[in-house]
Formats: C-alpha cells, structure tokens, sequence
C-alpha cells in the first residue's frame, strides 16, 4: 500500500504493442480511502493497462466501481456519460471536497488541476503515414524539450490552467441542479487572465494555444471546492452528477465546509 501527498495524479496507459505510454490523463480523490473520480475515456483504449502514478509510483489501477463512458463525439443531452469511480490502495489519501456546481454565476473564475506539458503537442505530425510515425515525431519533439522518458511520461508535470464559467447546463436530475437547465454539465472557455468571455472569443488561441490534452479527468474548482470535472477543452461534468453517482456505488465524500457528505 502506498502513501499519497496529492489529492489529484496522473493516469497513463502502457500501450504493449507500440512499447510506449500512448496516454496520459488526470484523477483526483474525493476522500482518505484512496477513492478517486476521472474521465471514462482516459482508461477506454483496449489493449493498454492503466496506472496511476502517486510518488513516482506505478499503481495499477483495479477494475472501476463505475464506468459511465460514451465516444466524446457522442456525448450529449440529457445526460453527459463520461466518468469513472475507482480506488487506489492507498493509506490516508489527501482529497478535495465538492460544492454545487449551480452555485456558479457567469463569468465566475475556475481553476483547472491536471498533469501536461507546455512544451508538448500532440500528433506533431498528423499527416505523416502511421501511426507509429506520429509517435516517433511526439518522441522527437519531447527530446527537443531535453525529455529523455517516453514521450508521455514528460507530461506528468502539474500544472495549473485558469477559465471562466461560461453556462451551467445540468438538469434537474439530482435534488442539488437547478430545475429548467438542460444536461449534467457546464461549459467554460479557458483564459489567460483574459476578463471576459468576449474577449475570449476574439481570441479563439487563448492559453497560448493550449488545449488541455492531459487534463481529462482532473477537478475544476471555484474558491477552493470541486464544482465540476473536466472532459474536454470546454465541457466538464458537474460536481451534483458525480456525487449522485457516488451515492449509488455507496462512496462516501465531503461537501466544502462541511461534514462528510454520507
């Protein structure tokens, strides 16, 4: 059993066949018995075995409690399917705590946890053949940055990106959304201490043009609480449909502020 010092890490999937961790996403626990939440797809690929990476440490990952997935080109309302409920065997895991996610108002300042590289880009070399040929020119470039590991494991850097809330869509689905709204999610246009969302849409290339590749799966937060977790650059599911979720499987968590959740 392992000891954690992070509430949040990262999840890399070990690709046999192309001798290469050909994915990295992000996890987070949500209480000290080493239960965790992240993107469905960051562990969808088949073939590949998973882990989670605490203190430098390969901890492969058990078979899920729960597993919502759908293709992100599928996704959609009324409901989202996009997350996993899992646990690490870990002693006393440091978590983060939820809050509603229809607390938010527009334009509120979110905070984003993952685990990727600036320096990295994904697919440098989208037309060149193969696929194995993309990797080799993803390895290239990472060595360009003075990375000597696999090409992903140079990503397991944390990092943190910002945003603004943009709209909240969940629908009444747990007794904690707000009633007339349409689906289990909320969507957010990343900045870079750009003030408002026009602006942000006038500049279409904000964070330096980063796309938060690696980030899958990782907490985004409003003054310090969980509200939602992210599943692409722009959409995250809502902190009420993963604590009903929890609820079903039986996990217990904790509210901001306040005692444990059950």
């Amino acid at each position: 059993m392992s000891s954690s010092t992070t509430p949040y890490f990262p999840i890399v999937g070990y690709d046999a066949e192309l001798n290469t961790y050909a994915n990295i996403g992000t996890a987070f626990f949500i209480n000290e018995n080493g239960y965790y939440v992240t993107a469905a797809h960051t562990i969808r690929k088949p073939g590949r075995v998973f882990f989670a990476v605490i203190n430098r440490v390969f901890i492969p990952l058990l078979k899920p409690l729960l597993v919502l997935d759908k293709d992100l080109f599928d996704q959609g309302p009324p409901e989202h399917h996009d997350l996993c409920i899992g646990k690490l065997e870990v002693e006393d895991s440091d978590f983060y705590a939820f809050k509603p996610s229809a607390e938010l108002i527009s334009e509120d300042d979110l905070v984003f946890k993952g685990f990727s590289n600036l320096a990295y880009q994904d697919n440098v070399n989208p037309n060149r053949g193969t696929r194995q040929c993309v990797i080799d020119d993803a390895k290239a470039h990472a060595a360009k940055y003075g990375y000597s590991e696999d090409h992903e494991l140079s990503r397991i850097k944390k990092s943190i990106l910002t945003g603004k809330f943009d709209c909240l869509n969940a629908n009444k689905i747990t007794a904690l959304s707000k009633p007339g709204l349409v689906t289990n999610v909320i969507t957010f246009l990343l900045t870079t201490n750009i003030p408002h969302k026009e602006e942000i849409r006038l500049n279409p290339i904000s964070n330096n043009g980063f796309d938060p590749s690696g980030y899958s799966g990782g907490p985004i937060f409003h003054n310090g609480a969980v509200v939602a977790m992210l599943i692409t650059k722009n959409i995250g599911i809502s902190s009420e449909f993963i604590m009903d979720k929890l609820d079903e499987v039986g996990v217990n968590y904790y509210l901001f502020n306040q005692q444990p959740a059950k």
